[in-house]
């Protein structure tokens, strides 16, 4: 009984290690419309030196940046401003909760893309 319950114990431990590594990367879906002046945000915690990639497109220009927090500051380290579409790759210079985040200017915007 000794010799069948070790190895069972040790597959049934390693089996969240092995989720882990097989477990595909989330892919996150925007499909969102905006009033003027609202945002909308999709957040995710990234390891260092992790990429997403992301491309979106709208129907109108809106800002857009990745932004995260520390204490009441915010830090953006990507951003483009009054644009209909970005695509591009982020990644992480330091372990972080990141947000994506579209704010509608003057008129409502439809908002469509995906990080990945």
């Amino acid at each position: 009984m000794k010799t069948l319950l070790l190895p069972l114990i040790a597959a049934l431990w390693a089996l969240p290690t092995l989720a882990q590594e097989k477990a595909p990367s989330k892919e996150v879906v925007v499909e969102v419309k905006l009033e003027p002046g609202k945002v909308h945000e999709a957040c995710m915690k990234l390891a260092k030196g992790q990429s997403k990639r992301f491309e979106w497109t709208s129907d109108k220009p809106v800002d857009f940046n990745v932004h995260y927090h520390k204490g009441d500051a915010a830090y953006y380290p990507f951003k483009a401003n009054s644009r209909k579409s970005a695509k591009a790759r982020f990644t992480a210079d330091h372990p972080d909760d990141y947000c994506w985040m579209w704010t509608a200017l003057k008129d409502p915007a439809t908002i469509s893309g995906r990080i990945k």
